[in-house]
């Protein structure tokens, strides 16, 4: 009967240390949500953010790959500056609003390339602005110019929106 008890003894030892081990883990490893059931926080002090993964509403008809940029305007549209590897040109502005359904996309003009958005205020109107456009590919790789001083324009047709 001694070792039956030494074995249920040992048993319950065993059981309890892994439990606890199992528990304390994720303080070990710094998770505190393995099961992905909060959003997580990324930076640091006063730069902290939740991350909500598939916020923006992408159109099936928008191939999503590369985003090089994002920008809030004062009404809260966001916009932001993507890429695809697609052969045609597509759009690489595409505006969401707040909650992150489509709103519009423009600019074929900048697809394949172009770094950056930013969204600055010059005699009192918004204007988008990006950091720098490709233009091309070479055996030598992308060739890039600055954007116009003028920033990136909307198609005459959305000037009212812009």
């Amino acid at each position: 009967m001694r070792s039956v008890d030494k074995s249920r003894r040992k048993f319950l030892k065993t059981t309890g240390a892994v439990s606890l081990a199992v528990a304390a883990a994720p303080a070990f490893v710094g998770a505190t949500d393995k099961g992905g059931t909060k959003p997580v926080i990324v930076g640091v002090e006063g730069y902290r953010y939740e991350v909500h993964h598939n916020f923006l509403d992408v159109p099936s008809n928008i191939p999503w790959q590369e985003t090089h940029g994002v920008a809030v305007d004062k009404a809260g549209q966001i916009y932001v500056k993507h890429r695809t590897k697609t052969r045609e040109p597509i759009d690489a502005i595409v505006v969401f609003d707040r909650d992150g359904k489509y709103v519009r996309s423009f600019g074929k003009m900048y697809h394949g390339g172009g770094h950056g958005v930013d969204i600055r205020e010059e005699e009192g109107e918004e204007c988008l602005q990006g950091g720098h456009q490709t233009t091309g590919d070479s055996e030598k790789g992308h060739q890039t110019t600055p954007d116009s001083e003028d920033g990136i324009e909307p198609p005459e047709t959305q000037a009212a929106e812009w």
